[in-house]
């Protein structure tokens, strides 16, 4: 009895110690996991809707300003074991992407069918310097484990977007923008200001 006690301690410890291994031959994120959960939650407004008792929605939006830009893909490149020139290409991408466009994260869950589809129920605008953008909806389709690594805040029951508009994101990140998410069913408007 003893024997199997010690055996199943000495399992419990193996497994606990090679859970906690580093990647071997991968350097580690610059942000620790705390340091960038603190970032991504700094960049990130959210709101939740009722009507009465009702819940209508729950909303998180992320800016994905250059900051967040590089401290995520430096995630995915860990996550994913990404050699240099693999990593190289993503941040190229990345840039030509936000040369090209304002993105925000956007985890959205509601319990009411008619408003479960964010495209269909939802426009989405981007006030900046006075001018309106329209916002275009993309759906994520990664991983949910790895969208829930890159953004602590999501939750098993949230959809993940990607809402574009069309102004390069070095433009939004100079003066404060609002984010407005409208329809039928309210309004949600967050304010991101360039300090972030």
């Amino acid at each position: 009895m003893k024997f199997v006690g010690l055996s199943l301690l000495a399992l419990v410890l193996i497994g606990c110690s090679s859970s906690a291994k580093k990647l071997e031959g991968v350097p580690e994120p610059r942000l620790s996991d705390d340091k960038y959960s603190e970032l991504i939650e700094s960049h990130t407004k959210k709101d939740e809707r009722y009507d009465g008792l009702q819940n209508l929605y729950h909303l998180h939006v992320t800016i994905l300003n250059s900051k967040v830009n590089g401290a995520r893909i430096d995630r995915i490149r860990y996550f994913n074991r990404l050699d240099q020139e693999k990593s190289s290409q993503m941040r190229e991408k990345s840039f030509q992407e936000m040369s090209a466009y304002a993105q925000y994260f956007v985890s959205y869950y509601s319990p009411d069918k008619d408003l479960q589809k964010l495209p269909n129920m939802w426009n989405f605008y981007l006030e900046h310097n006075g001018v309106k953008y329209e916002g275009k909806v993309r759906h994520v389709t990664k991983r949910s484990f790895e969208i829930r690594r890159l953004y602590p805040h999501i939750d098993r029951w949230s959809k993940p977007y990607i809402i574009e508009f069309p102004i390069p994101m070095s433009e939004v990140e100079k003066n404060p923008s609002t984010f407005i998410m409208t329809g039928a069913a309210g309004t949600s408007q967050f304010t991101f200001s360039p300090s972030l």
